[in-house]
């Protein structure tokens, strides 16, 4: 029987114990299974015990160039605080030579090796994805410090009319500020976005209504969800100008806003 998809998810929750040599031996078997289209490997690290390393992201970036027919990959490497800008390269373009790829989604979030060089990187490599439908990044609590590059990592997104659905989560990140609301440019063909960028101090009412001018450039989104929960410089005035201006997308189907604090 041929495997198609695979999924696979490790949370290090006591008294389950794996290694990096677990996990390394774990992908080299992914070989075997190259008709797969449909891969997801969920592994969420801690600061003592397990945490993939550069030995276990060779074994994968071996793994994926051995499976091309791969459409869909969802890959979490959170709380990896070994991973450095050489492992993330060397995984972003491997995913560069998977020509079939649909449907990518990443998670890094709590893993400080991943930095504004690294999102960079990312950031140039997307591109050369060209059937890319359907993207996410979650960065959340990573060591990203300067909010340009932020911006020009998002600035890939406005030439990908190819993506129509968009999740991007750069959650506490203290460099956030008004000036990427005021920049995030996106695609037109977009069906659905979300967005969280939680707990920044540094987004005002300002921001939030720079970002509902942004979002209403879409042509026919079926779903929005922003994210601005634990933004203490967000008032209620804010909240309801963005919904304002965000009814006013006819296509919209599900419209979600989260101001929590």
């Amino acid at each position: 029987t041929l495997i198609r998809s695979l999924f696979i998810a490790i949370w290090m929750i006591e008294p389950l114990q794996i290694t990096d040599e677990g996990f390394t031996t774990l992908v080299s078997s992914l070989p075997q299974l190259n008709q797969m289209t449909d891969l997801t490997l969920l592994f969420s690290g801690r600061k003592e015990g397990f945490v993939v390393t550069a030995a276990g992201i060779t074994a994968l970036v071996t793994a994926l160039d051995a499976l091309p027919l791969l459409v869909r990959v969802e890959l979490e490497l959170s709380k990896c605080p070994e991973l450095d800008i050489g492992c993330f390269k060397d995984l972003f373009a491997a995913m560069t030579r998977l020509r079939n790829l649909l449907i990518l989604f990443l998670n890094f979030s709590n893993s400080q090796g991943f930095d504004d060089i690294a999102l960079t990187s990312l950031g140039l490599f997307l591109p050369k994805l060209p059937l890319l439908s359907s993207f996410g990044l979650d960065v959340s609590s990573t060591n990203l410090n300067n909010e340009s590059s932020i911006i020009s990592f998002l600035s890939f997104l406005k030439t990908q009319e190819k993506v129509q659905h968009l999740y991007l989560s750069f959650a506490n990140t203290p460099a956030l500020s008004n000036a990427l609301c005021e920049s995030i440019e996106l695609p037109k063909t977009l069906l659905s976005v979300a967005l969280r960028i939680s707990s920044s101090e540094g987004i005002t009412d300002d921001g939030l209504a720079n970002l509902g001018e942004q979002l209403k450039v879409m042509e026919a989104p079926r779903a929005i969800r922003i994210d601005f929960s634990r933004c203490d410089n967000i008032t209620q005035e804010g909240l309801f100008n963005v919904m304002n201006k965000l009814l006013t997308l006819s296509s919209l189907t599900s419209l979600t806003i989260d101001v929590t604090l």
